[in-house]
């Protein structure tokens, strides 16, 4: 695969539940790897944002973060 795929495709392991999630830009698949497999939970937000990587579409900018407030000095 050229260079500009190897971005669109990985793994990651869920050991403790007992999966491995592999992904390209085609397909999610989900391999069982323990018999004794439990439930495996993912975010949506998670979800959303594999498929933007996997998609090579350009993720959307993270939020500013929100200036703190300093208190009013007393008069």
């Amino acid at each position: 695969m050229m260079g500009g795929n190897a971005e669109r495709r990985g793994k990651i392991e869920y050991l403790k539940e007992g999966f491995v999630l592999h992904w390209d830009e085609e397909v999610l698949t989900v391999e069982v790897i323990d018999y004794h497999a439990t439930v495996l939970r993912l975010a949506w937000k998670d979800v959303r944002a594999l498929a933007t990587i996997a998609s090579g579409a350009p993720s959307a900018k993270p939020a500013k973060p929100r200036s703190k407030r300093t208190p009013r000095p007393e008069v």
